[in-house]
């Protein structure tokens, strides 16, 4: 008998990620709930890795399976983004529906982390959230994404830090990523 999956094909583990396991963990109910509505994967280890900065694809792929964007693998506008890539059906998706663009015209640098700035702006535009004249955070100025930063702060799907900073320019975890998804997603149902 298998100590993870039992007996046979009928059951499934407990808990569908190693390392994510403790209801104490911040991230655990959004990872478990995403994962169970098929939005979200792990890897081949049976793990998450909540703390492992997300790159530029998975993220659009995330975003994608929650919008019930067409994933089917096609060309991109992108060079560095191949027809056969997970995530090419979900980038050509989210450009099309105006939600990305890329680094540059010819490039979207997929395995490139995102930061917590460019993600802000992804989710302001996937979710339609609206602008605010509010200012949320000491660090956040005058960068491009600086209205979709505040926007998401206004609309309750994002807090900062305790010191009042938002670090939009620090990567993005896994985890921070399914904690706005999921909160996003559950406004708008």
């Amino acid at each position: 008998m298998d100590p993870s999956f039992g007996a046979g094909l009928a059951q499934a583990p407990e808990e569908p990620f190693t390392d994510v396991t403790s209801p104490g963990q911040w991230f655990y109910e959004d990872v478990r709930n995403m994962y169970t509505d098929d939005y979200i994967t792990g890897f081949r280890d049976a793990t998450f890795r909540p703390n492992v900065d997300v790159t530029r694809e998975e993220t659009v792929t995330f975003f994608g399976r929650v919008l019930d964007l067409d994933g089917t693998k096609r060309p991109v506008s992108f060079s560095d983004v191949e027809e056969g890539f997970y995530s090419s059906g979900y980038i050509a998706s989210a450009v099309e529906e105006g939600i990305i663009v890329g680094m540059t015209e010819e490039r979207f640098a997929p395995k490139r982390e995102i930061i917590r700035g460019d993600a802000a702006l992804i989710l302001k535009r996937a979710f339609d959230i609206p602008d605010t004249d509010e200012e949320y955070f000491s660090d956040v100025e005058e960068e491009y994404y600086a209205g979709a930063v505040n926007a998401i702060a206004s609309a309750g799907i994002a807090e900062g830090y305790p010191d009042g900073t938002f670090r939009q320019e620090q990567s993005l975890t896994r985890a921070e990523l399914v904690r706005i998804l999921s909160v996003a997603k559950n406004m708008n149902n």
